[in-house]
């Protein structure tokens, strides 16, 4: 008798190749107090046109440094989902996400909103604040807790139509690096050359780049701060990829 022959299937390995970017954020209401449908709120408004501006201009220069590149970025909003439960569905879209972004603001901007504030723990809980992919903003006037001494902020002032961020420029060139270094690290950008390109050009590739974006990114706040300048966008966005 024949031996039998035993084969295995061998599953495909799954290759993300969107990146994608979480955002935390209070949901607005309105006159009435009664909710607001979220993508159609203000605050969202605002957060989009800031990223679609850093995802327009981070494919741009993939594209520069890598004609062929396959870089997708996706931007959803941390929620929940109908029939599911929540903190199992926020952990896993966190779990799927490689950007974290939060605006821990409530509807009054002296304060902190719980929901947010219960998110950005969960994020923290699951490694964001170790690895450079974790972006919070806040007001300049919100007094943040002890406990989140620690992280460097993204000030703002000003709501709806008025707002704007104290180092806009600072912020998008650190976000756009990390961007470009997450492409890198999957292979869905190699660049061309050899050898480090400056901050304000390319990325060189390395493991110090999103490092050297938020040090330059934290240097910039501190000088804005201190002399009340502010950065401004005169680029034409348009629109990122959304989730719902």
């Amino acid at each position: 008798m024949g031996s039998e022959v035993t084969t295995s299937v061998v599953e495909p390995v799954k290759i993300q190749h969107s990146i994608k970017i979480a955002v935390s954020y209070a949901w607005d209401v309105d006159d009435d107090g009664d909710g607001v449908v979220p993508h159609k709120g203000a605050r969202w408004s605002r957060l989009r046109g800031l990223l679609s501006k850093v995802t327009e201009e981070t494919i741009k220069r993939a594209k520069r440094m890598d004609p062929d590149h396959r870089v997708s970025i996706r931007i959803e909003r941390l929620r929940s989902r109908h029939g599911a439960n929540i903190l199992a569905s926020l952990r896993s879209r966190l779990e799927r996400a490689d950007i974290y972004i939060a605006d821990i603001s409530d509807r009054e901007p002296e304060h902190c909103n719980e929901n947010v504030m219960l998110e950005l723990g969960m994020a923290i809980a699951q490694g964001f604040a170790n690895t450079n992919r974790m972006f919070v903003l806040k007001p300049k006037s919100l007094t943040i807790p002890s406990d989140l001494s620690g992280i460097l902020f993204t000030e703002y002032h000003g709501e709806n139509e008025k707002w704007r961020i104290v180092d806009q420029n600072g912020f998008r060139a650190a976000l756009r690096e990390t961007l470009l270094a997450l492409a890198v690290d999957r292979a869905l950008l190699v660049p061309s050359g050899v050898g480090q390109v400056s901050f304000d050009d390319e990325i060189d590739g390395s493991a110090d780049a999103t490092h050297q974006a938020r040090s330059r990114t934290s240097a910039r706040s501190r000088k804005a701060a201190s002399s009340g300048a502010s950065g401004s966008a005169t680029r034409k966005a348009t629109p990122a990829q959304f989730g719902t």
